[in-house]
């Protein structure tokens, strides 16, 4: 197969460590009965190089873009963080003006006060020459 897919080399990788693995073991076991241990050390490490050769190059790219996704996404948490405090003043500012507004409306208030008032004490003034 000149064309395997990814996810089949890693199966035929993971199934040759395995077989490596359980090879290893029977060799153990053979050498405590005197028979002689075969183990290919090189093809393991020819092995291990060829794939950490193939996925190498891939995984640094991720990283590479996990790191600029990374950047990205502070640069929009600090934009956040400056819009939500722009927020804040607006709605400081809008606060401002509500109090404004009653204060507003309270001084209309107590010039009609101060305007009746003023009324009153003309009335009581003409009844008190008038009596």
């Amino acid at each position: 197969m000149l064309f395997e897919s990814r996810s089949g080399l890693i199966k035929r990788c993971v199934a040759f460590k395995f077989a490596i693995k359980m090879e290893e073991a029977s060799n153990v076991e053979a050498q405590g009965s005197g028979e002689k241990a075969l183990i290919n050390t090189q093809g393991v490490e020819k092995l291990s190089t060829g794939l950490l050769a193939l996925y190498k190059p891939e995984l640094e790219r991720v990283k590479k873009q996990l790191l600029e996704f990374t950047k990205k996404q502070e640069a929009l948490l600090e934009q956040l963080e400056a819009e939500n405090k722009n927020f804040q003043e607006v709605m400081e500012t809008t606060e401002l003006h509500d109090v404004m507004a009653t204060v507003k409306a309270c001084h209309g208030k107590l010039t009609n006060i101060k305007r009746e008032m003023g009324v009153i004490h003309e009335r009581t003034a003409r009844l008190k020459v008038r009596t």
